[in-house]
């Protein structure tokens, strides 16, 4: 149902990673030459050069992508602390936990993504550097502190 939507309202390419075989010849033989299904992988930072809009079930690519402004929907059945993070910042990401919610907002932002893109410049660099976050953790714990000298 989600794909069905993205392809019905998105005027682009609908690239798609099938996870399983079985999965590739169903999705082939249903919507046919209006998706891609690469033969082999992208590099990510080919695949968000090029987005206009992702579409996932996991949280990792869509948090990246929304962090460099691309509009990232993530359907997942629960909303996590990561998504709600970038969310509450500004950052595209829109996290659903049911199929309608997601028909709703794939069809809203599908139609016209160039809309939903935010520019990350200014957003950036006021998030603290995760690197950071973990050494000051690390420096401060009674267990690890002895191997920062």
């Amino acid at each position: 149902e989600i794909l069905e939507e993205a392809v019905k309202h998105y005027s682009g390419k609908v690239l798609v990673f099938p996870r399983y075989g079985a999965q590739k010849e169903i999705i082939q033989e249903k919507f046919g030459d209006k998706i891609i299904i690469p033969e082999n992988g992208y590099h990510f930072l080919e695949l968000y050069a090029n987005a206009e809009v992702l579409i996932t079930g996991g949280g990792t690519m869509a948090r990246e992508s929304a962090l460099l402004g691309i509009p990232s929907i993530t359907y997942f059945w629960r909303h996590l602390e990561p998504q709600k993070f970038i969310e509450e910042r500004g950052f595209p990401s829109y996290s659903t936990q049911t199929i309608p919610e997601t028909k709703k907002i794939i069809k809203k932002i599908c139609s016209n993504p160039k809309e939903y893109f935010v520019d990350p410049t200014k957003m950036l660099p006021k998030l603290e550097k995760p690197s950071s976050k973990i050494l000051s953790l690390l420096k401060n714990d009674d267990e690890f502190r002895n191997y920062f000298i």
